[in-house]
């Protein structure tokens, strides 16, 4: 399940402006991948740790998003996601009715991240907890927005064309509304599937003043292809969509349109994906196209993924590639892997390829990673295949990190094994530790 699940999954679902800006925030401030090279394996299991996060937020699992949150604190204090994992991990929390703890992890990230892009949300999510030590009257006026929004909810489910008049009018140029009750108002239109209301978004798709407006609208349009079931996709919304991911000069916007557009799992709608994979303008859009064709998993997909790699392999679209192709389960998508870690003539992404390659099954994953360490010479190359091996929730590995640790003799090498092992709580590791510790007496 994709992070943007959280905003398209429920097509009824009750709504306030405080959710929707928290929700819009997570799809666009927490990064959906880093393809920067790595200096510490850390950052990956960070990463990973946190979208998982995210996808139980989309199950509105919070127990889980919770312990997933807790856990990657606890095991990254200083990880660059940290102040992200605290909102999140706050939102849970409030979610799940411990107003009491969500209130503690606000007021610790307001006060270790004050600068933070999360530190807004995060004085509106106190105040909604009722704290006054937060109070900000822009934040306080969205208790007005939430009412006035789960109202115009309610007037959809018992008088739709009177709330679709309201909607529209709230939409409109020149509407004195809050912007979150219009970005409100946009999502609810696109909830109610009336060709009107269609007529509405694609109008405020191409002449909203703000882009907070623009991506509304655009997050209103894609819930009628995520929620139209066996229904044909409407071609006007794919058309413009579409046209937003090729031609708009707005990021964010044109972004949304591709997360959309992923939805459509028609063979047109992927031949479409791969264009932009290929030959988008905008490199970000190239990218996020590239990570969504990895999501397809199928052979036609890898083979194309293959194809940009070996066309882009000096290039940072090199670096999605390879995480896109970590994302499949197909034989060929993990011998490419394996292949760039043998001939790539970067450092990075060899040690990329080979990190991504212990998503692969554990035997195999294993075995191929105990082979590349042996007949590696680059100690940056071989600390990522230690990080690879740490990632493997398997005992071998336990075992092959315990004998790096005991036969390497790069002391470097052995220090990054002896710190995996130390995050283990497997019995064999904790008895090397101890012989370890003892070693010398």
């Amino acid at each position: 399940m994709s992070t943007c699940t959280i905003l398209l999954k429920a097509p009824r679902r009750r709504i306030g402006a405080g959710w929707i800006c928290g929700v819009i925030a997570a799809l666009f401030l927490v990064p959906v991948v880093t393809a920067t090279s790595q200096t510490d394996g850390s950052a990956e299991a960070e990463r990973k740790a946190i979208a998982e996060a995210r996808d139980a937020m989309g199950r509105n699992d919070w127990g889980a998003a919770v312990d997933r949150l807790r856990a990657s604190m606890e095991r990254f204090p200083t990880g660059a996601q940290m102040d992200a994992s605290l909102y999140w991990y706050a939102f849970s929390l409030k979610k799940l009715g411990r107003s009491k703890q969500s209130l503690e992890a606000v007021t610790r990230l307001l006060s270790e991240f004050k600068d933070s892009q999360w530190a807004k949300d995060a004085r509106a999510l106190a105040i909604e907890l009722g704290s006054s030590g937060f109070d900000d009257p822009e934040i306080r006026r969205s208790d007005d927005d939430d009412l006035k929004i789960i109202a115009l909810q309610g007037l959809f489910d018992t008088n739709p064309q009177r709330a679709l008049t309201i909607a529209t009018g709230l939409v409109k140029p020149g509407s004195k509304a809050s912007p979150a009750l219009r970005e409100g108002a946009l999502m609810l239109l696109g909830q109610s599937g009336d060709p009107a209301a269609i007529d509405t978004l694609l109008d405020v798709v191409k002449t909203g003043e703000t882009v907070g407006l623009r991506r509304s609208a655009v997050i209103g349009l894609s819930q009628n292809l995520t929620d139209r079931q066996d229904r044909p996709a409407d071609a006007r919304i794919v058309a413009a969509l579409r046209d937003i991911a090729q031609s708009s000069t707005d990021e964010e916007v044109a972004r949304m349109a591709v997360y959309s557009l992923a939805h459509d799992d028609s063979p047109a709608g992927r031949k479409f994906i791969e264009q932009l994979a290929i030959s988008a303008k905008i490199q970000d859009i190239r990218q996020h196209a590239i990570l969504t064709m990895g999501g397809y998993d199928d052979d036609a997909s890898v083979e194309s993924l293959i194809r940009i790699y070996d066309a882009n392999a000096d290039t940072e679209a090199a670096q999605f590639v390879v995480i896109a192709l970590s994302n499949s389960s197909r034989p060929k998508a993990a011998e490419k892997l394996m292949q760039i870690f043998r001939t790539a003539k970067d450092d990075d992404l060899r040690r990329m390829a080979i990190i991504h390659l212990s998503n692969d099954n554990p035997d195999k994953a294993i075995e191929a990673l105990s082979a590349a360490y042996a007949s590696e010479t680059s100690v940056e190359v071989k600390s990522g295949i230690i990080d690879a091996i740490a990632q493997i929730d398997d005992p071998r590995a336990k075992r092959k990190l315990i004998e790096i640790a005991r036969t390497e003799k790069v002391h470097e090498l052995r220090k990054r094994a002896v710190f995996w092992i130390a995050e283990s709580d497997d019995p064999e590791a904790s008895q090397y530790l101890e012989e370890l510790i003892k070693a010398g007496d």
